[in-house]
């Protein structure tokens, strides 16, 4: 096997085990969780502020309140035991400030009365109806706030290693994972020896994550390994917390919060998750208001092979489609192993294959279109030129779920929309040049 041929089956293997797994992984069920103590005022949209204190002390959850404001040296507003306003934020037929514990690894709204005692972490929250407070533990159950600031981090997947630079905290890694090579101060880092390799992606080392001598790890929920590893790391007295599976743009931003609160730079967090609203904002404003958008029925793979891996349902290629009026062609859910029937029934408008195993230039995208199978070949993307080649860097950006999601939803909104983004002509391939298509959010790559 050479080189591409085994980047291949990385990639593959990392999508697949790790999806696969994730649909039989129960992460509360035999995890310890960690519980900080303290309230949570949130105000929506990831803004929250927590503050450190026993809440075991309080008998009411309205004067544990008042405590926090004052620690915050915020306002409020009580009438009638019914909170009105914290901080200049009011109560209205919208959104009204509640109580809410955490059940279970859960939030659950509770009434104003509820004594605070029985639960570690206790929030205020400005929600409506069918929302609720912000992210507060890990995939593992962990309360994520009450820890101290890092100085010392290790990243166990290329995703949290991205997370890290979006924050500008790679200072402060001290381990990676091999794959780990985005932002280039990391790949900087791994050469000057100031950052070290703890392992591959599925298979970390404990004993090179215990001589990092980390102030915390932070492990990936999309993989089991990295599970197992959050629990003996914990077991043996080092710090580790879990983000979720990467499955949506919204476990993204999650994610981001988890690791920024977790490492102490949750202002950094929602500072990166506010880019994030906007630059999406941007681009699906400019999809949608234009009357030349349409739905685009689309199948994005792994390869050219006769029988590739495609994004199916519940990925985070599939939800960014979403934004850009994609249509996947693909019902299942994950990664999925679809046969060559299917790409011939399903006939997609546009193909995106998305590999390392090409470079981007013509002879291998031509060399990509003369393997194709007769399946691929009956379709109207190959008979209308649809078939796009997403190569080199950019097939990192776009099997990531990281921030720099946002770069790769305009990338697709540009293949899929091209009577609407009008300003710059799309080539059939794309690799590590792929900022030179980015307008919206060229800004976002939080390459530092």
């Amino acid at each position: 096997m050479n080189t591409t041929q085994l980047k291949v089956a990385i990639t593959v293997s990392i999508l697949v085990i790790g999806a696969t797994l994730g649909c039989f992984i129960s992460f509360s069920d035999d995890a310890t969780a960690k519980q900080s103590s303290g309230l949570l005022i949130d105000f929506g949209d990831y803004n929250a502020k927590w503050v450190d204190v026993d809440v075991k002390k309080y008998d009411s959850s309205l004067v544990l309140l008042e405590y926090g404001c004052d620690d915050l040296s915020y306002s409020l507003t009580v009438e009638a035991g019914v909170v009105r306003e914290i901080d200049g934020v009011f109560s209205d037929n919208e959104k009204e400030w509640g109580l809410w514990t955490i059940v279970d690894s859960k939030w659950v709204k509770q009434s104003s009365d509820v004594s605070p005692k029985d639960y570690g972490v206790v929030a205020w929250a400005y929600c409506s109806e069918d929302e609720e407070p912000v992210v507060a533990v890990d995939a593992l159950g962990n309360t994520i706030f009450g820890y101290p600031r890092a100085n010392r981090v290790v990243a166990l997947s290329p995703s949290v290693t991205e997370i890290m630079g979006s924050l500008s905290a790679v200072t402060t890694l001290v381990g990676t994972d091999y794959y780990s090579n985005y932002p280039t101060s990391v790949v900087q880092g791994h050469e000057d020896g100031s950052i070290a390799v703890v392992g591959g992606y599925t298979n970390p080392s404990f004993e090179k994550i215990v001589a990092c001598d980390p102030d915390i790890v932070i492990c990936d929920g999309s993989q089991y390994s990295h599970v197992e590893m959050s629990k003996k790391l914990n077991k043996y007295g080092i710090t580790a917390v879990t983000i979720y599976d990467g499955t949506d743009i919204d476990a993204i931003k999650d994610n981001i919060f988890i690791t920024g609160n977790v490492i102490g730079y949750d202002l950094a967090a929602y500072s990166v998750i506010s880019d994030i609203s906007n630059a999406i904002g941007n681009v699906t404003h400019r999809v949608m208001s234009n009357p030349d958008h349409s739905n685009v029925r689309t199948l994005i793979t792994l390869s050219g092979d006769k029988a590739p891996y495609a994004a199916g349902n519940h990925t985070y290629a599939d939800d960014t489609l979403d934004y850009v009026s994609g249509v996947n062609v693909i019902p299942q859910t994950g990664w999925v192993h679809i046969s060559s029937e299917i790409i011939a029934q399903s006939n997609p408008d546009v193909i995106i294959v998305i590999s390392s195993a090409y470079s981007n230039t013509d002879s291998d995208y031509n060399a990509l279109l003369s393997n194709l199978s007769e399946e691929w070949i009956s379709t109207d993307a190959y008979k209308n030129g649809k078939v796009y080649l997403i190569c080199e860097g950019a097939s990192d950006l776009a099997q990531r779920s990281s921030p720099r999601v946002v770069q790769l939803m305009e990338l697709l909104g540009r293949i899929l929309q091209s009577d609407v983004f009008t300003d710059i002509d799309m080539p059939k391939h794309i690799g590590s040049n792929y900022e030179d298509y980015l307008v919206y959010t060229k800004n976002y790559g939080y390459d530092n």
